[in-house]
């Protein structure tokens, strides 16, 4: 494994930590809930559960993102995880 595969699988763990997120789905609504912290390191796991909404498949026109369970962020993360849409 290579320095820079090592260091990624440091920050993947970190963000599994510092993070969690859910996402479900209710009519044409889906709801996704941060818990933790959403910072650099973790906002990727907010836009891969974004990715990973299929409104053709679902049926979803709306999504919420449910902040009140985050412990740390600031603007520029709600920002970004936005961008990451």
């Amino acid at each position: 494994m290579s320095s820079e595969q090592r260091a990624r699988s440091v920050a993947e763990q970190l963000a599994a930590e510092q993070l969690t997120v859910e996402a479900r789905t209710s009519r044409r609504t889906a709801l996704v809930a941060l818990r933790g912290e959403l910072d650099l390191v973790t906002v990727s796991k907010v836009a891969e559960v974004l990715d990973g909404l299929d409104p053709r498949a679902d049926g979803v026109r709306h999504v919420v993102l449910d902040l009140r369970s985050l412990t740390f962020h600031g603007p520029d993360r709600v920002a970004r995880a936005h961008q990451a849409e």
